[in-house]
């Protein structure tokens, strides 16, 4: 599980200090900060650089979003899409037929 956030510079560098984020951020194997390497969605090079850096494949990989523009960058770099409406139930379900595909 990886994150790829649009947040500032000092946000990256900062984030273990928010106590909510704190919680979270451990459950990522790893994290993508555009603002530490100037890279943004829904640009191609983005994904390619969360892929090399951990060393992911693209058709193993689905990257969830609500923006219809950023689902299509990552579509580009080769990785499954799901435009996320903020309904979990839909998306765990999406991610269940994923598996048994």
């Amino acid at each position: 599980l990886h994150i790829d956030t649009r947040e500032k510079f000092t946000f990256a560098l900062n984030y273990e200090v928010n106590p909510d984020l704190k919680k979270v951020m451990p459950l990522f194997d790893g994290k993508v900060f555009s603002g530490l390497i100037h890279k943004v969605k829904p640009n191609r090079d983005i994904f390619e650089h969360l892929l090399n850096t951990y060393n992911l494949k693209a058709g193993e990989c689905l990257f969830i979003d609500d923006l219809p523009a950023n689902i299509e960058g990552a579509r580009s770099a080769g990785l499954e899409g799901y435009i996320f409406d903020g309904d979990a139930s839909k998306l765990r379900e999406y991610i269940k037929n994923l598996k048994n595909a």
